[in-house]
């Protein structure tokens, strides 16, 4: 470090800064440390500027492993530094304290030893008058001591107030960089002041406002309010009425930057103080509206033309947007030169923009109030504030149109009112203004309008009176690939991309006869676009050109004849296909292109084909396109992009199967080759080729059916039998290897006869899976598709062998071993009942066994189990009275087995059989409930035969239940008797399920049930309606349900503690299912449901457990049960929600003694940063300490490994919301607050960071 050489001693500083990096924490002896101080002590004033940087930095890596003496030591001369009269030398001392200050950690030990050592220095350098330039430096490493270390002086009020009077007179300085710098020092130590500290720093700023008239100071102490919001709005709130007249006042000065620094900081606080600002919301859009036209320097009046926008035809009521009303224009002279007055006009509009962001809530005042204005702002001469307008715009339209107009009060449900008709009245006012701006605009102004007007399509507005203006200026863009007009505007990529949205977005809101006389040019733009060398806008124009295919002749499926509507082609219409059909076959000729290009390329050309296939000549067909098709299925990149399109050609209506059809798609010259092809992808490791390889397959099969060769179909059934070989190893493609199996079986019976044995072992093995792929959803379906394929094949014989097979396949196992599980089972009666039903006649003998099973008291647990399962099944399809005349009573007698699982399927089986002859079944159930002594079993039977008929095509015919007000009465008088939770439940779901079959009758006899005094009955009334949000809507039962909703939830609020609970759970079911029942009351719900979010200290109780004392809160499963609801609130249904209420409640739940609640509130935390992360924002700090104090949590020694557990997850979760609360302060406006009030956040990290390792947490 000593050596004359500058290129050796700058070596020797970074050998040992490498040295340091690899080994942070090294040992260091007494002697070496000091000889390597004053060497990098020295090396700082080194000649050489490398030398000097890098011992700065190497000083900042060094100093954590100094000793205390040695800190003490540098820390000084850093600082001696820093009043040195040379520019060279304080310029290093900055540098090298603030690195040090980056390096050391948050928890570092010497931090309170840097503090005192290097504050006090700081402090006298400040108060120096003569010092400037020191005192910039200084006040930029007193702000990043703050951030970091600012929780040391948390305990030494008399430094922080010391630093604060400091800071307090810096403010007034007379130059504008120090001010600047000095506010953010504020802002870095309101942080940690006190209340009283702040509550003395607003009193300061109040008094120095109330006595000055300097313009400068007053910017600076406007600012520091800003500032104080910013960095700790918890302790401004409260100072906002006081401070408001303040910010109002100067606003309206004749100063601009003294006006624009007023509406920044009403801006700040719109952001971090949103409700009491909403008190204030009239004089924010007055004021705003004044402003943004505050144009001293122009006189709208003595233009050439003051309404050029405008027609003159306009009667009053259109002028009304371009009234100037510039209260401003005789106050001052100005010369262009020095007009700044834009600064306040954009800064108006920023403020405007955060307003329509914060409450959306307040559109339809927007609307009638701010939107005129904006709008005739729209003659705006600065490029800069012209900008900001349209973006204010924007904002407007997407909150319009994501607008939901059930948040409007109810004295505000009037058309005028509705923001979506308020834009709509607006349209034309704002497209005649724009389509004369278009072409004339800068480049980044074009884009802009191009990104509102897509907004305003998005919003389902009309343009077509405007067409001609926007159009033109999208193909005057596309001109020319680079540049337009004298070529000093360059186009950028953004702007085209914007231009082809615009395109894409008109065929949403317009019908064909509004664009026809565009089509020519929009195929002539997409043509240039299609060339464009960047190959998103080229993936795009193909994306557009798909859109234009369909909006010319759409092709649309009728549900009723189950036909499809095909429009006649408009001969016009013709050559537009043509040059379509050009575009894409140009581009998949090119061999180099971009795989997303060729892609993109493809599906357009499936899209053509699709709907105007029938217009391509047979020729052209098969000597250009589907070569070219074939081409790219055999090729590795776009052979799945090829099967899709494939897949849609297929099953178009306009394929041909015959050469003798009518003219269409004719895909007969390839269709072999792409099944040989598709066959050949079943072998590929990835699942999504065979996925899509398996859908196209069976659409092939099913679509040619017998056209195609029995070699082809085996070819097929020999690879589908390989991937059943192996299945167990990937059978998320059970589905669709079923369904293909299903059409081989369907469509070549030969295949199926040579391969019968292979089918139906796959049947058995596949039954046996136990997996969730099987048991619902798509793969019980299509297991069930196969076996009635097999069936409806199979002669009677054939299915007494298949049945046989099956029966065969669990005779040797026992119930719930683990070979077969109860679901198997289940699956196994359904495959069985298929069989069965298929071959009606046969039916009597195959069901014959499993009565004669379940009558023989020798018979097997797993054979009786399954006779029921499949006597059920079965029974539920057609009426087994007509055979078996006892079969009911036989099955009643199992209630009385001592096996719970023929008990459970004993009343499967009596349930579903009374489905089959309700007439004769459900009086016998009846009997069997009022004479049964354990009436569990029976009711279970009825609960199975509501549930399934509610699902009924009878029900849905219009056939009410029989017996319904005996069933109804019966219910309800078992319901006040009861006494086991269970019965109460099934009771229950009887009731909710049974109210679907009749709700006009049933619905209000739970309604004035509701009003019992009978705990029990409104109890079970609740649980009822609960379990009705679980079923698919039905309109007539939700639209009388949801009149009377609130009768039933109001009971959250019950002094009954189970009541609650249960009121709770179905207000979250209700926001979970069907969210839309509970949009009229959900304003008088949130009070009652925010009231169970609170800790009830008279619900806390203790309770002795031998020599031990044990609190037991019982208000504990409410608090939970409202916090989840929140969070499905949240989840479903924001726009319910007042968030900034809402947000007040998830921060209580951070300090809850319990752990589940503390997580789910860490939960709503996580997902409000992605609704709502402006809210987030404001109450970052109220965050810090709940966080903090979670993960200081500790476990007790004789915690079992469970309780260590859950403490390990509550961990897991309060870091998973750090780093989304960290994600969001380095995100845009907050990456500034970062280094100010999240400081605590780093302390987290570098302390828990073991954490973050342990559990990778990411």
């Amino acid at each position: 470090m000593t050596n004359e050489d500058n290129d050796i001693r700058f070596m020797a500083i970074n050998d040992l800064l490498n040295e340091l990096e690899k080994y942070p924490k090294v040992s260091i002896s007494s002697q070496i440390e000091k000889e390597m101080v004053k060497s990098l002590l020295k090396s700082l004033t080194d000649k050489n500027s490398e030398v000097q940087n890098i011992t700065a930095k190497c000083l900042g890596k060094v100093m954590k492993n100094l000793s205390m003496e040695q800190q003490v030591k540098v820390a000084n001369h850093l600082c001696s530094l820093l009043i040195s009269d040379t520019e060279e030398h304080r310029d290093i001392a900055g540098i090298s304290l603030k690195m040090i200050i980056a390096e050391l950690p948050i928890n570092s030990p010497i931090s309170t030893s840097i503090i005192d050592q290097i504050v006090p220095k700081i402090l006298q350098q400040l108060n120096d008058d003569d010092g400037h330039m020191i005192q910039l430096d200084t006040l930029d490493i007193l702000s990043d001591l703050l951030s970091k270390f600012g929780y040391v002086l948390l305990n030494k009020p008399e430094v922080l107030e010391s630093i604060q009077n400091t800071l307090k007179k810096l403010l007034n300085n007379t130059r504008l960089a120090i001010c600047k710098r000095a506010n953010n020092a504020i802002g870095s130590l309101a942080t940690v002041m006190s209340n009283e500290m702040f509550n003395g720093m607003i009193s300061f700023i109040c008094n120095e406002l109330n006595k000055t008239s300097d313009i400068d100071y007053l910017k600076s102490l406007i600012s520091c309010i800003g500032t104080l919001c910013r960095s700790n709005s918890s302790f401004f709130e409260p100072h906002i009425n006081t401070l408001f007249p303040y910010l109002l006042k100067y606003s309206k000065n004749n100063d601009a930057e003294l006006s624009e620094t007023c509406i920044k900081t009403i801006e700040t606080l719109a952001i971090r103080c949103p409700i009491p600002i909403t008190e204030k919301l009239n004089e924010v859009v007055n004021l705003s509206n004044e402003l943004v036209k505050y144009d001293p320097n122009y006189v709208e009046e003595n233009d050439v033309d003051s309404n050029n926008y405008m027609d003159e035809s306009n009667d009053d009521e259109e002028n009304e947007f371009y009234d100037s009303g510039d209260e401003f224009d005789d106050e001052l002279e100005y010369s262009d030169d020095d007009d700044v007055s834009w600064k306040v006009r954009c800064a108006s509009a920023k403020l405007i923009a955060t307003l329509i962001q914060t409450k959306p809530e307040s559109l339809p005042k927007y609307y009638n109030e701010i939107a005129p204005i904006l709008i005739n702002r729209l003659n705006e001469r600065e490029d800069s504030v012209y900008v900001e307008i349209l973006n204010t715009l924007i904002i407007l339209v997407k909150k319009t149109n994501a607008y939901d107009t059930y948040e409007l009060s109810k004295n505000e449900m009037d058309y005028q009112n509705n923001p979506k008709e308020q834009l709509y009245n607006l349209v034309d006012t704002i497209c005649k203004i724009l389509s004369r701006q278009i072409s004339t605009k800068a480049i980044t102004s074009r884009q802009i309008i191009y990104e509102l007007l897509n907004e305003m399509l998005k919003a389902k507005c009309n343009l077509s009176d405007y067409l001609d203006s926007f159009i033109s200026s999208i193909e005057q863009i596309f001109v020319t690939p680079q540049l337009i007009g004298n070529g000093r505007n360059l186009i950028s990529s953004n702007l085209k991309l914007e231009a082809l949205s615009f395109i894409k977005e008109l065929f949403n809101g317009h019908t064909p006869d509004e664009l026809s006389k565009y089509y020519e040019t929009i195929i002539g733009i997409l043509e240039k676009s299609a060339n464009d060398s960047f190959y998103k806008i080229t993936c795009e124009s193909f994306v557009i050109l798909s859109k234009l295919i369909v909006f010319l002749r759409p092709i649309t499926y009728n549900k009723e004849t189950k036909t499809y509507d095909i429009s006649a082609v408009d001969e016009s219409y013709s050559i537009y296909f043509n040059s379509i059909y050009n575009i894409i076959m140009d581009h998949l000729s090119i061999s180099d292109s971009d795989k997303e290009v060729k892609e993109n390329c493809i599906i357009c050309l499936g899209v053509l084909l699709d709907h105007v296939g029938d217009q391509i000549s047979a020729d052209e067909l098969n000597t250009r396109a589907l070569p070219i098709i074939l081409e790219r299925l055999r090729n590795e990149l776009t052979r799945i992009a090829t099967l899709k399109t494939l897949n849609r050609v297929i099953k178009s209506p306009l394929l041909v199967i015959d050469n003798d059809q009518a003219r269409g798609i004719n895909l007969t010259s390839i269709i072999s080759d792409t099944i040989i092809e598709s066959t050949n992808l079943l072998h590929q490791s990835q699942r999504q080729y065979r996925v899509v390889s398996l859908k196209y397959l069976k659409s092939v099969m099913d679509k040619y059916k017998d056209k195609l060769s029995y070699e082809l179909y085996h070819l097929v059934m020999m690879e589908v039998k390989h991937i059943f070989s192996n299945i167990e190893s990937d059978l998320h493609i059970l589905p669709d290897s079923l369904n293909c199996l299903t059409s081989i079986i369907e469509n070549c019976n030969r295949v199926y006869i040579e391969n019968n044995e292979s089918i139906k072992d796959i049947i058995c093995n596949i039954i046996k899976l136990n997996c969730n792929v099987v048991d619902s959803g798509h793969g019980q379906e299509a297991l069930l598709n196969t076996v009635r394929a097999i069936s409806s094949v199979d002669n009677p014989e054939e299915n007494r062998k298949f049945y046989s097979q099956l029966i065969k396949n669990i005779s040797n196992n026992k119930l719930n071993d683990d070979k077969m599980t109860k679901q198997s089972y289940s699956v196994l009666a359904t495959c069985i009942a298929v069989i069965c039903i298929n071959n009606i006649n046969e039916c009597p003998d195959l069901t014959e066994n499993f009565v004669k099973c379940i009558n023989d008291p020798n018979s097997k647990d797993n054979l009786v189990y399954l006779s029921l399962l499949c006597l059920g099944e079965i029974g539920s399809k057609i009426d087994l009275y007509n055979y078996y005349k006892d079969v009911h009573i036989n099955i009643n007698n199992l209630f009385s087995s001592e096996n719970d699982e023929r008990k459970h399927a004993a009343a499967f089986a009596l349930g579903n059989i009374a489905l089959g002859n309700i007439k004769v079944y459900v009086p016998y159930l009846v009997d069997c409930i009022n004479n049964a002594t354990d009436k569990r079993y029976v009711l279970l039977a009825l609960k199975e035969t509501i549930n399934k008929y509610i699902k009924s095509d009878e029900l849905k015919n219009g056939q009410e239940f029989p017996y319904i007000q005996e069933i109804w009465n019966l219910l309800f008088n078992l319901c006040e008797n009861a006494t086991e939770n269970n019965i109460k439940s099934i009771i229950a779901e009887c009731i909710g399920k049974f109210s679907l079959s009749s709700p006009s009758i049933l619905l209000p006899d739970l309604q004035n049930r509701i009003n019992s005094t009978n705990n029990t009955i409104r109890s079970t009334v609740i649980t009822a309606i609960r379990y009705t949000f679980t079923e698919k809507k039905n309109p007539k039962y939700d639209e009388i349900l949801q009149t009377m909703i609130f009768d039933f939830l109001k009971l959250i609020g019950d002094p009954d503690l189970e009541l609650r609970r249960i009121s709770l759970s179905a207000l979250n079911s209700a926001a979970y299912n069907k969210p839309d029942l509970i949009r009229d009351c959900i304003s008088d719900l949130l009070p009652l449901l925010y009231e169970q979010t609170n800790i009830n200290t008279e619900l806390i109780h203790t309770v002795e457990m031998g020599p031990f004392k044990h609190q037991v809160d019982d208000g504990l499963e409410i608090r939970k049960s409202a916090f989840d609801c929140m969070y499905t609130l949240l989840n479903n249904r924001p726009n319910y929600l007042d968030l900034n209420v809402f947000i007040k409640y998830v921060l209580a739940g951070l300090r809850d003694p319990n752990n589940e609640i503390r997580i789910l509130s860490h939960l709503i935390i996580q997902k409000l940063c992605i609704i709502a992360p402006n809210i987030v924002s404001q109450k970052l700090e109220d965050m810090v300490d709940p966080l903090q104090e979670t993960l200081n949590k500790k476990t007790k020694k004789s915690d079992v490994k469970q309780e260590k557990d859950k403490h390990m997850e509550l961990i897991r979760s309060t870091l998973r919301t750090i780093i989304k609360l960290n994600n969001l302060a380095d995100s845009g406006k907050e990456k500034r607050k970062k280094k100010k009030n999240i400081y605590i956040y780093i302390y987290i990290y570098n302390r828990y960071n073991r954490y973050y390792r342990y559990f990778n947490i990411k």
